[in-house]
């Protein structure tokens, strides 16, 4: 097995994946294995993407799993029958970061075209939520799902509000609401905060969603 770049676990415990660029064919790499953590032993695996895997989630019942490839795509994964569910293709490099809201039905996702897109895995509708200066590395639900942390390559941490998106479905997100910056704390030396406020929500044409 080669490096592994990420790991995601259910609430329970119960279901644990990796990520990996471990080689799957003679012109593809990327990999999600699945493991038991009861027994240490994996379980499955998981081939689908044509790069690096980046960013993984799990379901909190662990029957479904989330991965972000540097191939630009985000999988769904029904982990019982181990097939992939749905590809998306919203991102144009990159996929580094993912985070679900508590019902697995919502998933925000950045990566190095320096965007952060929410999409809603019911109707695999996507919206571009804010694209930043720098690409984000992690990204983190507040405990009311109203804001989101984002880490950036250039050692910035900001919250972002996104009551009016989260709050409703993505697609349909009022288009004249705005997403802001809230400044929490000094950062001392190497990071800062950024302030100010993002142009406005954008939803976006099906593209690239679908089947595997």
């Amino acid at each position: 097995m080669d490096s592994v770049y990420c790991l995601a676990t259910n609430r329970p415990g119960t279901v644990l994946v990796s990520g990996s660029p471990e080689r799957v064919s003679a012109h593809a790499i990327g990999l999600v294995r699945m493991w038991d953590p009861r027994t240490n032993e994996a379980v499955g695996r998981l081939k689908g993407h044509n790069d690096n895997v980046r960013c993984l989630a799990v379901s909190a019942d662990g029957t479904k799993c989330l991965s972000g490839g540097s191939d630009a795509t985000i999988k769904l994964w029904d982990l019982g029958q181990r097939r992939c569910i749905h590809s998306l293709a919203v991102h144009t490099d990159s996929v580094w970061a993912l985070e679900t809201d508590e019902g697995f039905g919502k998933v925000l996702s950045g990566g190095r075209d320096q965007a952060v897109f929410g999409t809603d895995l019911r109707t695999l509708d996507s919206t571009l939520l804010m694209r930043l200066a720098e690409p984000p590395l992690a990204l983190a639900l507040t405990p009311d799902q109203r804001s989101v942390w984002v880490g950036t390559t250039s050692s910035t941490v900001t919250r972002w509000d996104l009551e009016p998106a989260w709050a409703q479905d993505l697609s349909g997100a009022a288009r004249d609401r705005r997403v802001s910056l809230h400044r929490i704390s000094s950062v001392p030396r190497r990071g800062d905060l950024m302030v100010g406020r993002s142009p406005g929500l954008m939803p976006l044409p099906p593209r690239g969603t679908g089947a595997c």
